[in-house]
């Protein structure tokens, strides 16, 4: 009986051992998304190229995707990022009007009078103060409005609506190919003459 416990004990802590491997695993794999260097750092044994491939597989086993989607959640809400406001910038990107940034003359807004979306889609503001022609003693304002470029927006917005497909649907009945895939290896086994 008591040979039954400790190997009953033995079985409990090498779970335990094996869960916070995987725990340490997630958490270092998530500092740089690094698979080889999470595997080694959580404290595997193997290194290099192997470690690369033993992280992988460790990242399908459903027990780590369950950490790895359960830390991601803790992480997201910790900062307040929600899908909703991830939707809401693409959308802010897609319909993102140039013509905000000017007004009815055709000269730039002020920055601190734009909207929030017209403000969303400036990459970059840069004001240059320069004498553009010689000789005639006068400063010039330049001012270059450099956009985010919004094709990816678009990509993402598409995406997310499932507009765009990365999977390539098969469809076929299958019955009839595995007959035909079957017979195929039968005559492959078959000996020459």
């Amino acid at each position: 009986m008591s040979a039954k416990r400790t190997a009953m004990g033995a079985g409990k802590g090498a779970k335990e051992a094996g869960r916070l491997r995987r725990a340490r695993f997630v958490e270092e794999y998530l500092k740089d998304f690094n698979v080889g260097l999470a595997y080694e750092r959580a404290g595997f044994k193997t290194t290099g190229q192997s470690a690369k491939v033993c992280g992988c597989r460790l990242l399908r086993d459903p027990k780590v995707l369950a950490l790895l989607r359960a830390r991601n959640g803790k992480h997201l809400a910790q900062v307040g990022l929600k899908v909703e406001d991830v939707i809401e910038a693409i959308r802010r990107q897609v319909v993102a009007n140039p013509k905000a940034l000017f007004d009815e003359h055709g000269d730039v807004r002020p920055i601190h009078t734009l909207s929030d979306e017209a403000a969303a889609m400036i990459l970059a503001w840069e004001y240059v103060m320069k004498n553009a022609e010689a000789g005639d003693g006068k400063i010039d304002h330049i001012l270059k409005i450099k956009r985010l470029d919004p094709s990816k927006y678009v990509e993402l917005g598409a995406r997310y609506f499932g507009l765009l497909q990365d999977k390539l649907h098969v469809t076929g009945d299958w019955d009839k190919f595995a007959a035909r895939l079957a017979a195929a290896r039968t005559r492959l086994k078959r000996p020459t003459q």
